[in-house]
């Protein structure tokens, strides 16, 4: 997900499952995100933005997907950079 986007132009902004409701709100609060992409079991704030919330069936699809794109090549020693996959 987050590559796709990326790839698309949209800025990404990747947080810790682990983080509380209320850190959540304040990242929220900072940051400003227009849509949040999450588990359907994450523990999210009742003030969250626009909500996609994946389960069962997002891995159900993605089991049944076909592979459209090759796996782009990524080093472990260099950044991840979204914008600069092939």
């Amino acid at each position: 997900i987050v590559a796709g986007l990326s790839e698309r132009g949209v800025v990404v902004a990747t947080l810790n499952p682990a983080l509380s409701a209320d850190e959540l709100s304040r990242i929220f609060d900072d940051c400003k995100p227009r849509l949040l992409v999450a588990s359907g079991s994450a523990n999210l704030p009742d003030d969250r933005p626009d909500s996609l919330l994946l389960g069962d069936s997002f891995e159900r699809a993605l089991d049944s997907a076909h592979e459209t794109a090759p796996f782009p090549s990524l080093d472990e020693r260099e950044t991840f950079a979204p914008n600069s996959l092939p």
